[in-house]
């Protein structure tokens, strides 16, 4: 089996087992990047002034670094994060969310992983 369809599987093994946790026991994620829209995010980054955030931005940015980590944690697979920093994320992000503003910022995270997945696998 190849590394990238090993890396996809685990991924997809991930979401649909976190998907059944939360219908069988009806629990969701916990968080400001689990509930929020891109929409948000981008209306709090433009708040934000001289490299500081909203406390809003600021809540979501660290909900999304520990989602990504967590993701990271789990792949047995390279480093997802060995090439990005949490500027790059941030920045991903941004682009994302302006395209995509109904989106949830999971949403957009989620999206990512799976380029980030796509980048390690060329390495």
């Amino acid at each position: 089996m190849s590394q990238l369809l090993r890396r996809f599987l685990l991924l997809a093994i991930f979401f649909i087992g976190a998907t059944q946790v939360a219908k069988a026991e009806v629990r969701q994620m916990i968080g400001l990047g689990s509930s929020q829209t891109c929409g948000t995010w981008t209306a709090e980054r433009k708040k934000s002034e001289h490299g500081s955030m909203t406390p809003m931005a600021s809540g979501i940015a660290a909900w999304s670094l520990g989602f990504l980590s967590g993701i990271n944690l789990v792949n047995k697979g390279s480093n997802l994060l060995e090439t990005v920093d949490a500027e790059a994320i941030w920045a991903w992000l941004d682009n994302y969310c302006a395209a995509h503003p109904l989106d949830k910022v999971v949403a957009g995270l989620e999206e990512l992983t799976i380029e980030l997945m796509h980048r390690t696998t060329k390495n």
